[in-house]
């Protein structure tokens, strides 16, 4: 109870800090990223923001520690929230590049490009209005940017286009060996294929379905291909694929290039009886 009370306190404070506020921008769209640069003094109150619309208020304090929000309804009374993540926070006397996510489904904010903390969304976000205090004394030095995303709709067969000039488009070789592999090829290179059928009717790609597919492998390190955009981070991915020897998967919210990159894997380990896997690589390794 006294841990309740002491929180319910700095958030009540919190509010009276904030009697007057100052209209940032409107949201025209369900879903986007709200980009600005942060620059704090010694001793300064947190980062507040506030959101209203629809009905609700949600007010976003970020501090030392981490976030916390709250939601009212157009009565003023408080809405019961999850309890929001905190993996990080923002410190005194430093300058940051902020990024706050908002989707349908949750929100999210970063420092320096490193995730810090993740929430339920309390609230639909188009047509509410962003504000912060007046009195605030954080100082915002790089211009607020709303960067609206849409939800990928995206699917390849892993057909040539022509006149491209790399077979791989759009992919993008991070590392490994990969290029685009046939129906056509795979024939020639079966002992037990038919070779004068094959000349005769060679697979095509209007009468052979999968006739094109993406081949990859690694020797002795890992092989790794991407498409897509950074700003991909709320999607299904489904993938078909046939692994060989070794390890084998699916790649998503891939940050980075080449080696530097860091990403989420589900992979099929065919050794050993076979196990699947569900992984990280990061700067520190896998």
């Amino acid at each position: 109870m006294r841990k309740t009370l002491i929180l319910l306190f700095a958030l009540f404070a919190v509010v009276a800090y904030c009697e007057d506020w100052t209209e940032l921008m409107q949201f025209r769209k369900a879903e986007g990223n709200l980009v600005f640069g942060l620059a704090r003094r010694p001793g300064t109150p947190p980062l507040v923001l506030r959101v209203s619309g629809n009905g609700r208020v949600a007010l976003i304090c970020i501090k030392e520690g981490g976030w916390e929000v709250t939601c009212n309804d157009a009565k003023g009374t408080q809405i019961a929230l999850p309890q929001p993540m905190n993996y990080g926070g923002i410190a005194e006397a430093k300058e940051y590049d902020m990024l706050l996510k908002f989707r349908e489904e949750w929100w999210a904010y970063y420092v320096n490009g490193q995730l810090c903390g993740e929430m339920q969304a309390p609230m639909a976000l188009e047509g509410c209005k962003l504000e912060w205090p007046n009195a605030s004394q954080v100082q915002i030095r790089k211009q607020l940017d709303f960067q609206i995303t849409a939800r990928p709709d995206y699917q390849t067969d892993f057909m040539i286009e022509p006149g491209a000039k790399d077979e791989l488009q759009p992919w993008k070789k991070e590392f490994g060996n990969w290029h685009i592999h046939t129906a056509l090829l795979e024939s020639i290179i079966r002992p037990e294929t038919n070779q004068d059928t094959m000349k005769r009717t060679p697979p095509s790609a209007d009468k052979s379905p999968n006739f094109y597919s993406l081949k990859g492998s690694g020797k002795r390190e890992e092989a790794l291909i991407t498409t897509g955009s950074d700003l991909f981070d709320n999607y299904t991915l489904t993938a078909s694929m046939q692994p060989q020897a070794g390890e084998a998967g699916i790649v998503f919210l891939c940050r980075g290039q080449g080696k530097d990159c860091e990403f989420y894997a589900l992979t099929l380990y065919r050794d050993n009886g076979g196990e699947v896997r569900l992984w990280k690589q990061d700067k520190a390794g896998r």
